[in-house]
């Protein structure tokens, strides 16, 4: 039921991404990035460990408490990850545990709350610069949804 949202706000940031490519004053050497091999296991492994510890967080927390514990756990592991949000949500629904309004609502807090951490990483790494641009990529990406959604309903 999200797709179209989903599909509007990921066009919206392929052409902001373009956008703000082209207007990079960054030289092309300053560009040049060192790409580790992504077969090596260790970096894997963190990755698959963080992978289930976010789809175990999400499934406990709504055994635990419910549909409410599907909000929480959205919230606190789109934080890490939203892809592993998504599958849990995903998984839930298919048995039933929880209704489409939590997997939607869980889905855009998952992302909303991914989005927060990437712009605040965004401050700290790359300063007030980069900061801004990616608050403001964000805004404009999810204001598209939002008016995908309200176009749509």
């Amino acid at each position: 039921d999200v797709w179209i949202e989903l599909t509007v706000m990921t066009a919206v940031g392929c052409l902001l991404s373009y956008l703000l490519a082209r207007r990079s004053k960054v030289s092309s050497a300053q560009r040049a990035m060192t790409i580790d091999n992504p077969l090596r296991l260790w970096p894997a492994m963190k990755f698959g460990l963080m992978f289930a510890a976010v789809l175990f967080l999400n499934r406990w927390a709504t055994v635990e408490f419910g549909q409410q514990g599907a909000w929480w756990g959205s919230g606190i592991g789109g934080l890490m990850d939203a892809d592993s949000i998504t599958v849990s949500l995903a998984e839930m629904f298919q048995e039933g545990r929880i209704g489409r309004e939590v997997v939607r609502g869980g889905l855009l807090l998952a992302l909303v709350s991914n989005c927060l951490l990437k712009t605040m990483l965004a401050f700290w790494a790359g300063g007030a610069a980069l900061g801004r641009r990616t608050a403001l990529s964000f805004a404009i990406m999810f204001g598209a949804g939002a008016a995908a959604l309200i176009a749509g309903a």
